[in-house]
């Protein structure tokens, strides 16, 4: 395709013309089609940014961030014949950043690709960076730069070739409003051919090619930027080759008919000449829906709260079978996407396309928005939406078997049949659902209907339903929005929700009336009935049913006011003699009949006198007879047999009468007949100690009937009892010669016999004690002399004891207690009690001390008996011990001195016995004595990095140890220690070592302890001063410098703090008196002062001469290096001196640079300098050199303004080269100025007459002082603006 060219600019060749205008978009483009220099102004990057980021070779960003332009301009030129051409880009402001890229050949706006790369394999291509450095004009371009300018900012010449077209953009990096020149360089332009640019650029461009839906109408502009275009032609290549389009002879042609092809203008102008334009259009069909699709119904089958809907699979045939046959025959040509909101899907925004398959929350109906596009123009669209529902898969609760008694509906109540209404089944299948309202629930007898339908072969479930015996039914539960969300009824292993059965239960036979007789109790009409007893009677199959009774036949067929069973057990007839009841005989099945129950009270048939009476001892077994741990003859409860009752009462009736007597522990009982006693020959009176009554009954074997009733039998219990006794306790003595052998002869055992008759009395009962409890049991070989009884097992006895009543003969010998002979305590023999003597009564030599411990000896006394058992006292005799009188306090004082024996007694608590036998010496050591010893005196020092602190390092402690002992004391009998408090040398902790450092500046206390080996009696009451005397205090200044070339240094003290000698010391170490010296000379120098206190310290201070000098420079010294891209100079400080030197230089202007370690300069402009080397160590005068640094300059500036107006040689004048010749020549060889070497140089004319703007070039001769020769050629710029 070509390019718009809303302007074309028609170049001439006179004065150079301005242009300000804003042609910043590519399709733009200035057509150039004369090569005369034009200055531009360029603003902003136009409508469209041409050359987004990373999408543009290799220009860079502008700054904005959003792409290369940042202000630009593009061009449009074409090759009229083959040859190199070039161009410069001038900035008017040589600060500016110009960048520019060549895109070509032939190439169109939308599809650059990259700049042109003429320069070979990797480059860049053509475009420039520059630097903005006002010294190179800040200019740019392709072709061969000028010789001020770098060649880094300029690249190859173009190679065109004859009807090439090339787009060239010029961009400012640095984004301002700003203005260039564009001057045309090279071969084309130096040929003299004529102009190299073709000028015959007619026709307008077509604009790029458009992919458009059916229906939209289209406009192309083939309007010329030329005036002389005077015809317009319009073609359409369908896919046969471009035909005419008829009547179309304008420059706009309006495409409104789908039609899709390349359309071509050709446009002719005055001259005859022809250029033509193509674009593509693109028709795509637009998908058109018939249909509206359906909202999407799931079901939660795993309950999981989500169902995946597969959109693609199940909704995407649909909707593109909804398309319009006819407009959209061919369905491959579209595809549908699936969004969640209708923004994303009108803008296609394909990051938020929904998930397939697409999992949905049962709470939500989301509405789906489908996008059917054209998969080749995704812009032809429309939109279709539809909702995903998702229900509930119900969750129902297995029913239960539904029964029900037969019934007479049919006519009969035996036929086991009955009539089911099944709703009532509703509520129970769905009570753990959330919204029962959403589900239908369907009955059937065949699983395959209920897998069906709710409405297959289903029973009417709202009507009553006939059953004969059962029948099994299969439940359907569906949700009323989606009938496929359901759930059936499965009868598979494992399942929880199954079918269940409608069962037909049968009624109970019964005998519709029985009568139950009861014993009058007392012949008043009136008794107690257990109505339970009438069920036998009732039914044939009582022991499977139950029985409920009501006071009315109208209570028992309404279920109201029926008796309790507490109530049923002890039923009293309402009326005199008889009363009626009714009972419900109901099965396991809760189905019943009802039968009437005849109350009758008879009277009984015992006479009053019959009684009989049973008395026996208590025996020891448990409450159940049985021998046991829980045996006991005291709780009243024995054995009896009153079996022979049975004859007794038989024989008051007939014997023809066949009766069953029957005994019961109590009246209620007997009434109920309930608990009847099972084996009177063998009976315990359990719950009745000591007296009970036993209830006779007879009853006849025919019906029932009551004939005998009352309580005829007596049961006793004699009781004899024994009380529980303590044991007897008495402390082991020396009646038999030992008093450990746990024997003793005073044991009074009918002290007992009191406690263990209680409140019985004692005329009544023989108390016996024995040694054995078979002895006991029997009441052989009782204890002859109970009241002195001598015990034969040492230290525990037991004794048993039996009571015995003396009028029935019954006895307990199941008490016994115990004889403790308790043992004495031990009293342990213990070390002599050992103490210091102290100075409390103001002596601690005199043998008497306040501090005695007496409970230090407690635990060796006591040994491992119990200490929270027994106790320990103390006691000046053995009689006090032994009687435990007059204990001694603890701290106990001796009243004896240095020895004294203490007596002690040990006690038991718990027993009451005490031994007082053992003893142990008090015994009072004297304390060690301590002489004066005088204080230690040091000098500090700097053995810890500081002699001024006040601390020393090598204090000799121990030096002190025999003066503190004197003359009278081994010092191998004693422990010396030195401590810092007096707390520590108390307790003997943290001893000192020695050597010691003091912790306390300047002096410090030492607190010493004096220690026997032997008897570990401790003196810590000496103390002495540790003292730390300061050094002499002064300073020197160190290091100094002597100049070697004068004047001397004198040196000296410096801030003494008091009087002090001093003794100099030179390197020759010669001593000097004086608190000063005058030296010559470098070297190590010593003072030492020495304090006139008579502490006799010194201190010695060093100082440190060096020597320095003044520089001796030369040309020799130095290196320079002129003429070059890089002007250094070099100054060797191997020769200078033996001083430390820094350096600067003197320019021509006299402006003196900073003063540095490094000898060398660099970067410098041509010119004279003075190098100035001066001595860091104060020496003077500074060391000065004047050199020459030689520049050839690369351009001037002849305008007057003093700056560059002449060109002459920087660095160069007559004294440094006595010899110089100097010649000027134009690009033709001619000279045009010779000049000399001291003069102001050349002013850029020649004769008089002021030369153009040119590059010039230059041959110098130049010889220095040494005779050395220098020769140069070269060129420069002169510039004039």
């Amino acid at each position: 395709m070509t390019f718009r060219s809303l302007l074309v600019i028609i170049l001439i060749f006179f004065s150079p013309i301005v242009f300000s205008q804003n042609i910043a978009d590519c399709i733009d483009a200035v057509a150039v089609c004369e090569t005369t220099s034009v200055n531009y102004e360029v603003i902003g990057i136009g409508d469209v940014n041409d050359l987004p980021i990373n999408e543009s070779g290799c220009l860079g960003d502008g700054g904005a961030g959003t792409g290369i332009e940042s202000n630009s301009i593009w061009f449009r030129f074409k090759a009229a014949r083959n040859g190199q051409l070039g161009f410069n880009i001038i900035p008017d402001n040589p600060t500016d950043d110009w960048d520019f890229a060549v895109y070509g050949p032939d190439v169109s706006c939308n599809d650059l690709g990259n700049p042109v790369d003429w320069s070979g394999p990797g480059d860049c291509g053509i475009s420039n960076y520059n630097s903005g450095n006002p010294n190179d004009g800040g200019q740019t371009g392709a072709g061969d730069p000028p010789s001020f300018q770098s060649d880094a900012w300029y690249t190859p010449f173009l190679d065109l070739r004859e009807g090439e077209e090339y787009l060239l953009l010029i961009n400012s990096f640095n984004g301002g409003n700003d203005s260039f020149t564009l001057e045309w360089t090279g071969r084309l332009i130096d040929d003299g051919l004529g102009n190299p640019l073709d000028c015959s650029i007619v026709v307008g461009d077509l604009g790029p090619d458009q992919e458009v839906c059916e229906g939209t109408i289209i406009t192309l502009d083939g309007t010329s930027p030329n005036a002389t275009a005077i015809g317009y032609q319009w073609f359409l290549d369908s896919g046969s080759g471009f035909a005419q389009i008829a009547g179309e002879v304008d420059p706009l042609l309006v495409i409104d008919n789908n039609q899709s092809g390349i359309y071509k203008v050709e446009v002719t102008d005055d001259l005859g000449n022809t250029d033509e334009d193509e674009v593509m259009i693109t028709f795509y069909t637009v998908p058109i829906s018939t249909t509206i699709p359906p909202d999407i119904q799931g079901c939660d089958e795993d309950r999981s709260g989500f169902v995946d809907f597969d959109l693609i699979a199940d909704q995407t045939p649909e909707i593109l079978n909804g398309l319009d046959p006819i407009l959209n025959p061919d369905l491959t040509d579209f595809e549908v996407l699936y969004f969640d909101n209708l923004v994303d899907a009108e803008a296609n925004n394909t990051a938020a396309i929904i998930a397939n398959p697409y999992p949905v929350n049962t709470s939500d109906n989301p509405t789906i928005y489908a996008r059917i596009h054209n998969i080749n123009n995704t812009t032809c669209y429309t939109i279709v939406e539809f909702k995903l529902k998702v229900t509930d898969t119900p969750t129902p609760t297995q029913p239960s078997v539904y029964r029900l008694c037969d019934d007479a509906a049919s006519g009969s109540d035996i036929d086991q049949k009955s009539l089911f209404l099944l709703n009532t089944k509703d509520a129970e299948i769905l009570a753990s659902v959330v919204n029962p309202g959403d589900y239908f629930i369907s009955y059937h007898t065949d699983l395959a209907d209920a897998q069906t339908s709710s409405t297959s072969n289903a029973i009417d479930k709202n009507a009553d339903y006939e059953v004969t015996l059962s029948q099994r039914v299969y439940v359907r539960i569906e949700n009323i929005d989606n009938v496929a969300c359901n759930t059936v009824s499965d009868d598979s292993p494992g399942s929880t929700f199954t079918s269940f059965e409608l069962i037909v239960d049968p009624l109970p036979i019964i005998t519709d009336t029985v009568e139950l007789k009861q014993c009058d109790d007392d012949t008043d009409g009136f008794s107690l009935f257990n109505l339970n007893e009438a069920a036998t009677d009732i039914s044939t199959n009582f022991a499977n049913e139950t029985f409920v009774f009501y006071p009315t036949l109208a209570d028992a067929e309404n279920d109201t006011n029926a008796f309790t069973a507490a109530e049923a057990l002890i039923f009293e007839n309402r009326t005199v003699t008889t009363d009626v009841v009714w009972a419900r005989a109901i099965s396991s099945e809760n189905c019943y009949r009802i039968a009437q129950v005849d109350i009758i009270v008879s009277t009984t048939g015992l006479p009053a006198s019959f009684e009989r009476s049973f008395s026996v001892c208590d025996d020891f077994l448990d409450i159940d007879g049985n021998d046991t741990a829980n045996n006991d003859d005291n709780d009243g409860i024995s054995a009896f047999d009153f079996s022979s009752v049975t004859q007794e009462v038989l024989d008051l009736f007939p014997t023809t009468q066949q009766l069953t007597v029957t005994y019961y522990r109590n009246q209620a009982d007997a009434l109920a007949e309930l608990n009847a006693i099972a084996d009177p020959s063998n009976y315990r009176n359990i719950g009745y100690p000591i007296t009970q009554q036993i209830y006779i009954r007879v009853d006849s074997d025919l019906d029932n009937d009551c004939l005998g009733f009352g309580p005829y039998i007596t049961l006793t219990v004699e009781p004899v009892t024994a009380q529980e006794v303590g044991d007897l306790e008495l402390c082991d003595d020396l009646d038999d010669g030992d008093g450990f052998n746990g024997i003793v002869q005073t044991f009074n055992l009918e002290s007992q016999t009191a406690t263990i008759l209680g409140t019985q009395d004692p005329s009544d009962f023989t108390v016996t004690y024995h040694n054995s409890a078979a002895d006991a049991l029997s009441g052989n070989a009782p204890i002859a002399t109970p009241a002195m009884y001598e015990n034969i097992t040492p230290n525990l006895e037991t004794i048993f004891v039996r009571v015995e009543n003396n009028l029935s003969g019954c006895f307990t010998a199941q008490t016994s207690f115990d004889l403790i002979v308790n043992p004495l305590p031990v009293a342990n023999f213990v070390e002599d009690l050992e103490v210091c003597d102290d100075n409390t009564d103001g002596s601690a030599q005199n043998g008497f001390s306040q501090s005695f411990d007496l409970e230090l000896q407690t635990a060796g006394i006591l040994g491992t008996q119990d200490p929270t058992q027994f106790t320990v006292t103390y006691h000046a005799s053995l009689a006090d011990a032994q009687a435990g009188a007059l204990p001694l306090g603890s701290p106990f004082s001796n009243s004896v001195p240095f020895s004294q024996i203490i007596y002690a007694r040990v006690y038991n608590s718990l027993t009451g016995c005490a031994n007082g036998i053992s003893n142990f010496n008090a015994i009072v050591n004297p304390e060690p004595t301590t002489e004066n010893a005088s204080n230690l005196s040091y000098c500090d020092d700097d053995l810890d990095g500081d002699d001024t602190n006040g601390f020393v390092q090598n204090i000799d402690l121990d030096s002190q140890i025999t003066e503190i002992l004197g003359p009278l004391q081994d010092p191998d009998d004693f422990n010396v220690t030195f401590h810092e408090t007096q707390t520590d040398a108390t307790d003997g902790t943290d001893a000192l070592s020695s050597p010691y450092t003091n912790t306390t500046a300047n002096q410090q206390t030492i607190f010493v302890r004096v220690e026997n080996k032997d008897t570990q009696c401790v003196n810590d009451d000496f103390t002495f001063d540790v003292i730390v005397n300061p050094l002499p205090e002064f300073t020197v200044t160190s290091p100094q410098i002597v100049c070697l070339s004068g004047p001397d240094l004198t040196i000296f003290v410096e801030n003494p703090a008091a009087v002090y000698d001093y003794v100099w010391t030179d390197p020759s170490g010669n001593d000097i008196i004086g608190s000063q010296i005058t030296i010559s000379s470098g070297g190590l120098y010593t003072v030492t002062a020495t304090t006139t206190n008579g502490t006799g310290c010194t201190r010695t201070r060093e100082i440190l001469v060096n020597e320095s000098s003044v520089a001796t420079i030369t040309d020799a010294d130095v290196t320079i290096v002129d003429d070059s891209d890089n002007n250094s100079i070099t100054i060797d400080p191997t020769n200078l001196g033996i001083g430390d030197y820094q350096y600067a230089l003197i320019d021509e202007d006299g402006v003196l640079t900073s003063f540095q370690d490094l000898p060398f300069f660099e970067n410098l402009q041509g010119g004279f300098y003075t190098i100035v080397v001066q001595d860091k160590n104060g020496c003077r005068p500074n060391a000065r050199l004047l050199v020459s640094v030689i520049e050839f300059p690369k351009f001037f500036t002849p305008n007057n303004d003093g700056i560059n107006d002449t060109w002459a040689i920087k660095g160069a004048n007559s004294t440094f080269f006595p010899s110089a010749q100097i010649n000027i020549f134009n690009r033709f060889g001619k000279i045009v100025a010779q000049i000399d070497i001291d003069t102001q140089g050349w002013d850029g004319t020649y004769g008089g007459k002021i030369l153009a703007s040119d590059d010039y070039w230059f041959s110098i001769m130049l010889v220095d002082r040494n005779g050395v020769l220098r020769e140069r050629k070269g060129n420069f710029s002169l510039l004039r603006r």
